[in-house]
């Protein structure tokens, strides 16, 4: 179903925002050691939270940093990063 099926409590908002923080060092580090597995793994994540608290632009962003990770293209992935960050 789609996510706006769903009512976006307090608590799910804030388990977000706090999730946030140690998501972004998480990715920082993956892509910094060119750890495109970790880097997909970690995007789908964010992606689906995103998704979960209807993060319309974030769930856009992190899909194709998930993407150019899944392809193992380091620039794309950098890049996207960049933006995404």
């Amino acid at each position: 179903a789609p996510a706006t099926a769903y009512p976006v409590t307090p608590q799910l908002l804030a388990t977000f925002v706090r999730e946030l923080s140690d998501l972004e060092t998480e990715l920082a580090a993956a892509i910094a050691a060119s750890d495109l597995p970790r880097v997909r793994r970690r995007a789908h994540y964010l992606r689906n939270s995103a998704l979960a608290v209807q993060a319309l632009e974030l769930l856009e962003i992190s899909t194709r940093l998930e993407d150019a990770a899944a392809r193992g293209d380091v620039i794309a992935t950098r890049d996207t990063w960049t933006a995404c960050a």
